[in-house]
């Protein structure tokens, strides 16, 4: 059957705003000055700001992963708190911020937690099936589960097939369940 020249047209329109909108974000973040943004003072007024700066690859070199890491509230507000502390003038810059997150990210431990993360995208983006258990497993190692939770989640995996969870939605709701399970068990606590 052949598509109307209409909705061709459209699809076309659609690709061409598209690769637009992304050539146009691409450019503006490319035009940011990395000098000058790492000797700016970091304003704890505007946190989304602060986020927003860190998000320019070329100046701090941040991948997707360091983002998940770096760019939530708790971890980034700690090495800002932690650098304000130990600054002597009381001003906290950008170039600061990054001396704190490469010092982190060169940690021994950082590539575990790096790895972790990775798992864990991983698990999000894969259905909880029999067909996945052997490499959801592992990967459920890796961010370090317990075999006896591993048995407990298969065994419920296996009850629960036609949910069609990703390994995410499996831990959480196998959690609630145990919870469930728990306070039946215990109605006193």
């Amino acid at each position: 059957m052949k598509k109307p020249t209409s909705v061709i047209v459209f699809k076309a329109l659609l690709t061409f705003f598209l690769l637009t909108a992304l050539g146009l974000a691409a450019a503006a973040q490319a035009s940011v000055d990395c000098n000058e943004l790492l000797k700016r003072d970091i304003s704890t007024d505007d946190p989304q700001q602060v986020l927003r700066n860190i998000t320019h690859v070329k100046c701090f070199g941040l991948d997707s992963i360091d983002l998940k890491i770096y760019g939530k509230g708790p971890v980034l507000g700690s090495l800002m708190m932690k650098g304000l502390q130990q600054s002597k003038s009381g001003k906290f810059t950008y170039g600061d911020l990054l001396i704190q997150i490469n010092r982190d990210r060169n940690a021994p431990g950082y590539p575990r937690i790096r790895k972790g993360i990775i798992a864990m995208n991983k698990l999000e983006g894969m259905k909880a099936t029999p067909e996945t258990w052997d490499t959801g497993k592992q990967l459920l190692k890796e961010i370090d589960t317990s075999d006896e939770e591993i048995e407990k989640l298969h065994n419920f995996m296996l009850h629960n097939q036609d949910k069609r969870w990703n390994y995410r939605e499996l831990v959480v709701y196998w959690g609630i369940q145990e919870k469930i399970n728990d306070k039946k068990n215990n109605p006193e606590e």
